[in-house]
């Protein structure tokens, strides 16, 4: 899980999960990232999954771009290489949208306040099962980077 948000820098958030093994159950994993970009920064977020054994993998690669100038390049790589193996990709890169701004700034929200939170929902990964721990890291990590988009 990558949790990124990067001003005038050119940075690569790489994932990678491998399914590897003999006479295995099963195996299962996932690579998630997300990143905004501002101002002239250059994202490449990479998620590779090799499946070399039995199981599923999925790549959830995300992008928000909340400057004329960023750019975010989701690039996800799945190397199949047996019969058993189940590895799917989802990746998208994209901007807030007008009418959600709208709509929480015509409840009373500055447009400051209406992208911080639109982003705080955008980086919450909503993964069921996560450890507490990381979870809070998660949260933490989150609220220092919407402070710096803002």
């Amino acid at each position: 899980m990558s949790l990124l948000e990067v001003k005038d820098l050119h940075v690569s958030a790489d994932g990678k999960e491998i399914l590897r093994g003999v006479n295995l159950a099963v195996g299962r994993g996932q690579v998630l990232t997300r990143c905004v970009g501002k101002d002239s920064s250059k994202i490449h977020a990479r998620g590779q999954l090799i499946g070399d054994s039995n199981g599923r993998a999925h790549i959830d690669c995300r992008g928000l771009i909340i400057s004329d100038s960023a750019k975010i390049y989701a690039i996800p790589l799945l190397d199949g290489l047996v019969k058993g193996c189940e590895l799917s990709h989802e990746a998208a890169v994209g901007r807030i949208k007008d009418e959600e701004l709208w709509y929480l700034m015509s409840r009373g929200l500055t447009e400051d306040e209406a992208t911080s939170l639109i982003i705080k929902g955008y980086l919450n990964p909503g993964i069921f099962g996560l450890p507490r721990e990381l979870e809070k890291d998660i949260k933490r990590v989150t609220e220092m980077s919407v402070k710096e988009v803002i």
